[in-house]
């Protein structure tokens, strides 16, 4: 008999690849000519505008998440998806292609370690509360003033309009956006069919799911040679993800740690600890290029990090 929910997940799975390889090409496209057109540097664009548009899946997780006062998916999503970022979208980023940072890439991979910290100061009493979430929403006005004020640092000159660009740029995250969600309902539907624990796909598919954009987009501008936009896409959205979705979460509703499976302590002995380190080797590795060697030794980080989510049973 044809398992017809079945043909259906693998249809959307499919159908969700190819528009999220697909949108993410032409986003990328678009973003690096509107860059060039109106003389804005391409770390610029990447770590602004492609940045904000990839992380939109985990600040509407973030905002959702808090107004149902389910503290740990808003920190789950949030160190969750950084750590994706940095291991997983660097990491392969760097295996296809040697990442060369620019200065401007170098200063913010600074800034970014700077906000991790901010992260862990702010944490240590177990909760964000509505002081914290101020603190990093000020923070995150005062990082973006200061790159408004970097702009036009870009090698390209005025051209006229960019309609053409704006329309890629709407096109193409919208086959992003749409792709991730096709890409992971259909994953998790076929994932339960054959019997795979919910535990499992909670820690991969779902984990990896609002990190797809930033992963397809990477992945696309490192092959294209718009390194700096793929450095900026991850270094952006982790800033993002920290000072404005953990933010406007603590906002809503006090994020509480206690509230974490096993009380958090996990989260502080294992995640956090995995975050600060491959948000550090990311600092060293940018002084210099990030070669194919660094980028094998950041997916292993990953593949440690799931790992000792499964050992204990953490839930992101």
């Amino acid at each position: 008999m044809i398992d017809l929910i079945l043909i259906f997940a693998i249809v959307a799975f499919i159908a969700g690849l190819i528009c999220l390889i697909k949108g993410s090409d032409v986003f990328v496209d678009g973003a690096a000519n509107a860059a060039l057109k109106i003389g804005l540097s391409e770390h610029i664009i990447g770590i602004t505008l492609v940045a904000f548009a990839t992380s939109l899946p985990e600040l509407a997780t973030g905002i959702l998440a808090s107004i149902a006062q389910e503290s740990a998916l808003v920190f789950g999503n949030v160190i969750g998806s950084n750590i994706a970022n940095i291991c997983l979208v660097l990491g392969i980023s760097a295996v296809l292609v040697k990442l060369e940072p620019s200065d401007e890439s170098m200063r913010d991979v600074i800034v970014m370690n700077l906000v991790v910290a901010l992260l862990v100061l702010v944490i240590i009493d177990g909760r964000i509360d509505k002081i914290d979430s101020i603190i990093f929403l000020v923070a995150f006005a005062g990082y973006f003033y200061r790159l408004s004020q970097t702009i036009g640092g870009g090698e390209g000159h005025k051209k006229g309009k960019i309609s053409k660009e704006i329309f890629m740029i709407i096109i193409g995250l919208s086959g992003v956006v749409l792709g991730a969600w096709l890409l992971v309902e259909g994953a998790i539907s076929i994932s339960l069919k054959f019997g795979i624990s919910t535990a499992i796909i909670g820690l991969t598919i779902v984990a990896i799911g609002t990190s797809l954009p930033e992963l397809a987009t990477s992945i696309t501008a490192a092959i294209k040679g718009k390194v700096q936009i793929s450095l900026g896409n991850v270094i952006g959205s982790n800033i993002i993800n920290i000072l404005l979705v953990l933010g406007v979460a603590g906002l809503i509703n006090d994020i509480d740690l206690g509230e974490l499976p096993d009380g958090g302590h996990t989260l502080l002995t294992t995640t956090f600890p995995i975050l600060i380190f491959a948000s550090l080797l990311t600092f060293i590795f940018a002084k210099r290029k990030i070669s194919r060697i660094q980028g094998i030794f950041l997916l292993g980080i990953y593949v440690v990090f799931i790992y000792l989510l499964y050992i204990n049973s953490l839930m992101i």
